[in-house]
């Protein structure tokens, strides 16, 4: 009689009242092939399962799904957040991730599981071997790539539910009989919807005048071809900064403030890889040079990191091509002044509050005062300097604070009259620099 109840590879007959098995008849791999050969018609199944031969599982399903993987993520990139919706392109984006992880796991354990089952359909163990090496390296990968996908995602994710963690969004407002439009606050996602809907009954719209701290590139992209294709002027009244540079560069005319500030730096987003950065970089280097601006001036914005701004004079913004020309500061205009007013105000209000903080390992701030237009810092330096130590300090703040406003917005106050004092002082109360600036034109 035949025992039943074990498969076929492993049942042996029985000789007379004898209950065991015969050793030399059983066959290790025999179950394997039979549960292959039972295995039922799911395709995604069998190969999770490890069911299918390896190189099918390996060359056909793995490499296939890779590669497929790789094709709409390339398109994905080439449409870009330009040719639809900010919000619309988070979704995509979060799907091809969840898409990328669920393809990703399925194909390493098929091959791993098929792998395994390898040398039981007669093949090599060594291609196993290898097979299952190459899955280490895969999930490797896939570890390594998850930080900066996590990050990624979770500014899409918030982009897709409406929650942009850029800042407020941007108001619109149509003023002067609709001949002027002023944009004030963050370019969010959705801003360029908002601005095209804003424009539709705009025929008188001739400017558009920016205060912004920046925002999404997409999104300020897609508005600066309708500004150039509208051929409006653009001016900047207060601050334009990072993506509203944008903005400001598509107009026909280009104006500023003489107090006004712009402020460059290298495009950004959360988790980008050191190639896609270097991408970006390079496309928002082209933007730039596609709207007339130096190659020279585009270089120093691009060697400003995205944490840090730079913010030229308008003299050299003229002569770049970011500015159409150079409005000349009027002395006696009283909105100037009292902008100059309100700035100097809350520069010295926030200086204020730095009273008693370190501005590094060995200097401290001990007392901010202001008299007229003349802002003054007193910092002690908390530890004895020696002599060439106090040479090498008294020339590095002179030339240091000197080029550190003039290459900032306080350069606009400086030519409207305002100076900045820096006083520093030694454990004994000893002075060691005194800088006042008040000139740029000496820096």
């Amino acid at each position: 009689m035949t025992d039943r109840r074990l498969p076929a590879s492993t049942r042996a007959e029985q000789g007379g009242c004898g209950m065991g098995y015969r050793v030399d008849a059983y066959d290790p791999y025999g179950s394997v092939l039979e549960e292959e050969a039972l295995a039922d018609g799911n395709y995604l199944l069998r190969h999770w399962r490890g069911q299918l031969p390896l190189a099918q599982s390996y060359w056909l399903n793995s490499f296939l799904a890779n590669f497929a993987l790789t094709i709409v993520g390339l398109t994905l990139k080439s449409m870009g957040a330009t040719s639809i919706d900010l919000a619309y392109f988070a979704v995509a984006f979060l799907f091809y991730v969840l898409l990328v992880y669920a393809a990703s796991i399925w194909s390493i354990v098929g091959v791993w599981r098929s792998a395994g089952r390898h040398p039981a359909r007669g093949g090599s163990p060594a291609w196993g071997f290898i097979a299952r090496g190459m899955t280490i390296f895969s999930t490797l990968a896939l570890f390594a790539a998850t930080p900066g996908l996590w990050a990624q995602s979770r500014e899409f994710a918030l982009i897709a539910v409406g929650r942009d963690p850029i800042g407020d969004p941007a108001k619109l407002t149509l003023v002067d009989g609709g001949k002027r439009m002023l944009l004030r606050g963050a370019i969010t996602a959705g801003t360029a919807h908002r601005f095209e809907k804003a424009i539709a009954n705009a025929g008188s719209l001739r400017t558009v005048e920016l205060q912004s701290p920046g925002g999404r590139i997409a999104e300020a992209l897609r508005m600066a071809e309708i500004i150039k294709a509208r051929g409006w002027s653009t001016r900047v009244e207060r601050d334009c900064e990072s993506a509203c540079t944008l903005l400001l560069m598509a107009g026909k005319d280009r104006s500023a403030d003489p107090m006004a500030t712009v402020g460059f730096h290298q495009p950004d987003f959360p988790g980008l890889s050191a190639s896609d950065r270097a991408e970006i970089i390079r496309i928002n280097r082209d933007d730039y040079i596609k709207a007339g601006v130096s190659p020279a001036f585009v270089d120093r914005i691009m060697e400003t990191e995205p944490n840090d701004m730079w913010y030229p004079v308008h003299a050299d913004m003229v002569d770049a091509g970011v500015l159409s020309a150079e409005e000349v500061v009027v002395g006696n205009d009283r909105a100037r002044r009292e902008r100059m007013e309100e700035t100097l105000a809350t520069m010295f209000a926030a200086d204020r509050a730095a009273v008693g903080q370190l501005v590094d390992e060995v200097t401290r701030i001990d007392n901010v005062s202001r008299q007229g237009n003349e802002l003054s810092v007193r910092y002690s330096v908390l530890r004895p300097l020696s002599r060439s130590e106090l040479a090498a300090m008294k020339r590095a703040l002179d030339r240091n604070l000197r080029a550190m406003l003039c290459d900032s917005p306080r350069a606009r106050l400086i030519e409207m009259g305002a100076s900045f004092r820096f006083h520093y002082v030694g454990t004994k109360g000893e002075e060691i620099a005194d800088v006042t600036v008040k000139d740029c034109d000496a820096a």
